[in-house]
């Protein structure tokens, strides 16, 4: 929901936009199989693979992911197992180590095309005394990397063959991007936080990530609304501004007050009682008297309550 931010967020999230539609545009270029692969280069958290795999999804692509460790045989085995589909590769630092790995991305990234519309087929080998395995590509190639694609040298002979580039988000554009999303609650669909408290937690890891020169990511944020999260759940002693301080100064940074385990389990033992008083009204007297009677408390969290009561009865009619 843009409408509701400033001209200048507006401005930000209008320019992130448009390198996001690049990599859409990139990613089907791959599923469309004009391309053999691409690479995507950026620091972490910026949201790199989920724009890839959303677009995939988007265009109904069936994908196989592949991240952590992976040997060059494995790769091998990999491709040769699914020589028709996309392979959305993450992380791949550890590959460029693999000299081995890197002539097999050579090799499976250009080849041969059948035709003016035909796919691009690859040949791709693997040779170890005493026997020889092949397979013939026509799939496609997705790569991202933490790093950008110079400073892999070791990738650079994968310049010619496949569409690649960096992607640079400024924090103005990331702050913008965050604004839109707390505008939906959290998580989009099956709302635990409400709109106006993912707003505060987003303006709050703004004014703390500015103090302390912190460069801001989409991680960030999505760990802070599970802090205030488990803060409202009463499962954390801390207030959910220490959890996020903590986490943005990488040292405990506790400003309020402890609340001690018994305050909290009696306080949650309150809200559930409360919880099943309301579970036959109509749902906007339900939430006028869940409020009045918690001096506040949010429809996100009166749900919570209501779903562990009817996990709680679940529970006892089994039994």
């Amino acid at each position: 929901m843009s409408e509701n931010l400033s001209p200048e967020d507006r401005r930000h999230l209008a320019n992130l936009r448009k390198k996001t539609q690049v990599i859409r545009d990139l990613v089907g270029g791959v599923v469309r199989r004009r391309h053999t692969g691409f690479f995507i280069g950026g620091r972490g958290g910026i949201g790199k693979s989920y724009i890839v795999e959303t677009e995939l999804d988007r265009l109904d692509e069936p994908f196989k992911l592949w991240n952590s460790a992976m040997t060059a045989r494995c790769l091998f085995d990999r491709f040769a197992a699914y020589p028709d589909a996309v392979h959305l590769l993450e992380d791949v630092e550890t590959l460029t180590r693999d000299r081995r790995a890197l002539g097999l991305l050579r090799s499976a990234l250009w080849g041969t095309r059948r035709g003016r519309d035909g796919r691009m087929e690859r040949l791709i080998t693997w040779n170890v005394k005493g026997s020889s395995d092949d397979a013939i590509l026509t799939g496609g190639v997705i790569m991202t990397s933490n790093r950008r694609l110079a400073d892999l040298p070791e990738l650079d002979a994968l310049k010619t063959r496949i569409s690649w580039l960096n992607l640079d988000v400024s924090d103005p554009e990331v702050v913008a991007l965050m604004r839109s999303l707390a505008a939906n609650g959290w998580p989009e669909g099956n709302v635990e936080l409400e709109a106006d408290q993912c707003q505060e937690v987003v303006e709050f890891v703004v004014a703390e990530a500015a103090r302390t020169n912190r460069r801001l990511d989409m991680r960030l944020m999505v760990n802070s609304f599970e802090d205030r999260i488990q803060h409202e759940d009463l499962d954390a002693g801390c207030d959910w501004r220490d959890l996020v301080s903590t986490r943005i100064r990488e040292r405990p940074t506790v400003a309020g007050d402890i609340e001690p385990l018994g305050v909290r389990a009696q306080k949650k033992a309150e809200q559930l009682a409360i919880a099943r008083e309301v579970t036959d009204l109509e749902p906007d007297e339900r939430l006028r008297v869940w409020q009045e009677r918690t001096r506040g408390l949010s429809r996100a969290t009166m749900y919570r309550r209501l779903g562990e009561l009817a996990a709680q009865d679940a529970m006892d009619f089994e039994n």
